[in-house]
């Protein structure tokens, strides 16, 4: 009997070790639901741990000093957590990558950047979106005509190289320009078209029958910009 128990008892010790090496490394599968914002599980801890806790790696940062990742269109890739991304201001020389880039607030009217230069911020990614011209008025879609908040070189450098490759023979960013200052008299006119459709308290979505009523009186304003949704953007713009 004596001798059973000496047998059995390097068994259980093993047994006993085997059982404590499983609890350290056993695997806890993530709860069903939504994630929780800004954690990721962690499977071996059974718990959420903050994404923000994780070491970065600086060898991502691109040329003009931005850590965020981007696709071949020039837009942010979103991660797992919603994270508002650091506060980007808009660098005049992006002009000379994309000619075409439009700034527009995105703040509601009466509000102020929420950065430290408050009121006195000439646009940034927390304020303010970029927009395409040429996009909008060949009625493309992509990130630059939704408003792209990915104040980025590498997001306007993305968009050109895939939107608007340069052309053999001429000045493009002179074309681009050009083409823009001659359109911005058209929306100046449908602008004034949407002003008086507010004032007037009459439907936004007359603004196409409005304009075919200037065409007539000889005030042709395009094609471009003359529906609903454009007029409502519109709206916004002059209240802003």
């Amino acid at each position: 009997m004596a001798e059973e128990e000496k047998k059995e008892e390097p068994k259980n010790a093993f047994a006993a070790m085997m059982s404590s090496v499983a609890r350290k490394k056993k695997w806890h599968p993530q709860p069903a639901g939504r994630p929780r914002a800004g954690h990721k599980w962690d499977h071996h801890a059974g718990d959420w741990v903050s994404i923000e806790s994780e070491p970065k790696d600086d060898n991502d940062n691109d040329d003009d000093g931005d850590n965020t990742d981007d696709d071949d269109d020039g837009t942010a890739v979103a991660g797992t957590a919603k994270r508002r991304p650091a506060r980007r201001p808009f660098k005049s020389e992006w002009k000379g990558l994309l000619a075409s880039v439009i700034l527009v607030s995105t703040l509601a009217s009466g509000a102020v950047c929420p950065s430290d230069d408050g009121a006195h911020c000439q646009g940034c990614n927390w304020c303010s979106a970029m927009f395409c011209g040429e996009c909008q008025m060949a009625g493309t879609s992509n990130a630059f005509t939704k408003g792209c908040k990915n104040f980025h070189k590498a997001a306007c450098r993305g968009h050109m190289n895939i939107w608007h490759p340069p052309r053999i023979g001429g000045n493009v960013a002179e074309g681009i320009a050009k083409t823009i200052d001659e359109h911005a008299d058209k929306v100046k006119g449908i602008m004034k078209n949407v002003l008086w459709l507010g004032k007037e308290s009459v439907a936004v979505r007359k603004i196409k029958t409005l304009c075919q009523l200037t065409k007539l009186h000889g005030v042709p304003l395009g094609k471009h910009y003359v529906n609903e949704m454009a007029a409502r953007d519109f709206v916004m713009a002059i209240a802003h």
